[in-house]
C-alpha cells in the first residue's frame, strides 16, 4: 500500500499542471476533465495578422502626416512620405526621423544635391541612383545596419546620432530635428484616414 501511495505522489510531482487543472476543474457537466488553455495555430495567425494590420495603419497615418505637411509647402519629398516612414520603421528609428532629416538638410528635397536630399557625405561622392536608394542608405546608417558606418552610430541615442550626423557643423541641429519632428507629430490626420482611426477604436 505504501509503494502504491508513493507512486501516486510521484505522478503528482511529475505532472503539477495537470494536477492543478484536475483539482480546479468545475463540477457538473464534464466534471473531472482537465481544463487546458491552448492557443491554436489559426489563432496565432489571426493575432499576427492583427498586429501587422495595426502596424500598417500606423505607418499610413505617419506617412499621411508627412505628406500633408510637405504638400502644404510644395516640397518634392511629399511623394516619398511612405518610403521615409517605412525605412525609419525598418531600421528602428523614430517614425519621422528621415522626413525631418530631409527637411533640415534640403527643405524636403527642394534644395537636394541631385538625388541626395539628406546632405549625405556633404553632398560629395554620393552617387545615388534614386531618391529611394538615398533614403535606404541614410536609414541603414542611422539604424546601425550599415557595415561601413556602424561605428559612427552604434550604441548612441537618437539625439547623439543626429549630433554625429551633422551636429558638429550646426549647433542647432538636434533642436531643429526635434522641432520638425514635432510638426509632423501634431499635423492633423487627413479625413480619409481619420475615418479608419475611428473604425479601429
Amino acid at each position: 500500500m505504501q509503494k502504491k501511495f508513493s507512486k501516486i505522489l510521484q505522478a503528482f510531482a511529475v505532472f503539477p499542471i495537470l494536477t492543478a487543472n484536475l483539482a480546479l476543474a468545475p463540477f457538473g457537466a464534464g466534471a473531472g476533465a482537465p481544463t487546458v488553455a491552448a492557443i491554436f495555430p489559426d489563432q496565432n495567425g489571426t493575432l499576427a495578422s492583427e498586429i501587422a494590420d495595426n502596424k500598417q495603419h500606423d505607418l499610413e497615418v505617419e506617412a499621411a502626416k508627412v505628406q500633408v505637411y510637405f504638400t502644404k509647402y510644395k516640397l518634392p519629398y511629399a511623394k516619398y512620405a511612405m518610403k521615409l516612414v517605412t525605412e525609419a520603421d525598418k531600421n528602428n528609428l523614430p517614425p519621422y526621423t528621415l522626413a525631418a532629416l530631409s527637411f533640415v538638410e534640403s527643405t524636403g528635397g527642394k534644395y537636394a544635391c541631385g538625388l541626395n536630399g539628406f546632405g549625405w557625405k556633404s553632398c560629395k561622392g554620393s552617387n545615388f541612383k534614386s531618391v529611394d536608394e538615398a533614403i535606404e542608405t541614410v536609414a541603414a546608417a542611422l539604424g546601425e545596419n550599415s557595415d561601413g558606418t556602424r561605428h559612427y552610430y552604434e550604441g548612441k541615442t537618437d539625439e547623439e546620432k543626429w549630433e554625429t550626423y551633422n551636429g558638429r557643423a550646426n549647433s542647432d541641429y538636434v533642436y531643429n530635428m526635434k522641432w520638425v519632428m514635432a510638426q509632423f507629430e501634431k499635423q492633423a490626420v487627413p479625413e480619409s484616414l481619420a475615418a479608419k482611426v475611428e473604425a479601429k477604436a
